[in-house]
């Protein structure tokens, strides 16, 4: 039947009316593990420690939430800090990563020299340290 004739007034369905899920085991109670669901759960914990070990860490390359040090070409000495695009603030050295340099300090690492394209410009930075 085409959309034409039915009724958008009238609904069959009310989603308020829909039945509450419950969780098949109470609160408190013992859930066992078959050997594969272990092995699964083991190997997304490795997945999860390996994103938070730059936290503990450090940072090895430039990434969000890295804090890199550079020397530019005139010898002067900067600190960037790579954050998301809301966290910006130029004047405080936050620089968003999509940013023209922030997508150049993407990736490398400490003692690597980077030339980067601006609107009006090019800027040579080396990177003298990441944290």
């Amino acid at each position: 039947m085409s959309r034409a004739f039915v009724s958008e007034d009238s609904a069959d369905v009310n989603l308020d009316d829909a039945p509450e899920l419950k969780i098949p085991i109470p609160p408190g109670s013992r859930n066992y593990l078959a050997p594969e669901g272990e092995a699964a759960l083991v190997a997304k914990l490795g997945r999860l420690e390996t994103l938070i070990q730059p936290l503990v860490q450090g940072y090895q390359r430039g990434s969000i939430g890295a804090s890199v040090r550079v020397c530019d070409s005139q010898g002067g000495v900067l600190l960037y800090r790579i954050v998301v695009v809301d966290e910006a603030r130029q004047e405080e050295g936050l620089i968003g990563w999509t940013s023209p340099i922030a997508r150049g300090l993407m990736g490398k690492t400490k003692g690597s020299t980077i030339s980067i394209q601006l609107p009006e410009s090019s800027l040579s930075l080396t990177i003298l340290e990441i944290t």
